[in-house]
């Protein structure tokens, strides 16, 4: 069973059962707006004629909602892979250090999969190989190189 953070004692039975519960709730809420917003979709268009600025309105507006949709998705999907680690025992537990995930972290984000210092190293990373991809005359000026002398040397 995963364990707290700092105090090292295992995720009680009953907490995790709370965390089930409102997961579900979670899940239920987002799967209505995932239906709402596919709904969108179906009855955007009519059956009138459009002018070419209506039919351009409407692919934007089509292009939003599917972006919507895909943002709703993703979050879903990841409330069903908690509630899948609940089941499975593993939930609480950061997937790279495999250190507990702090509760009140948990409490926060309940689909964390990572503690916060490998969240933000995961971060970096993507940051990192985001903007590499940038051609070299896009990514701005190279960050300056510290200056290696002593702090007291700074000073004097």
């Amino acid at each position: 069973m995963a364990k707290l953070g700092r105090t090292n004692e295992p995720l009680a039975k009953a907490w995790l059962g709370k965390r089930m519960e409102a997961l579900e709730r979670v899940r239920m809420r987002l799967q209505a707006e995932i239906n709402r917003e596919a709904g969108l979709l179906e009855i955007m268009g009519t059956s009138h004629p459009r002018e070419k600025g209506d039919l351009s309105e409407e692919g934007r507006e089509d292009e939003e909602t599917v972006e919507t949709l895909k943002a709703l998705q993703s979050s879903f999907d990841e409330i069903e892979e908690a509630q899948e680690r609940i089941r499975g025992g593993t939930y609480g537990s950061c997937t790279d250090c495999l250190r507990a995930i702090p509760r009140r972290r948990l409490e926060v984000l309940p689909s964390a999969i990572r503690c916060g210092d490998c969240q933000r190293k995961h971060e970096a990373s993507e940051i990192f190989q985001y903007r590499s991809s940038f051609p070299a005359a896009l990514r701005g000026p190279k960050p300056r190189k510290p200056n290696r002398r002593s702090r007291a040397a700074r000073y004097t």
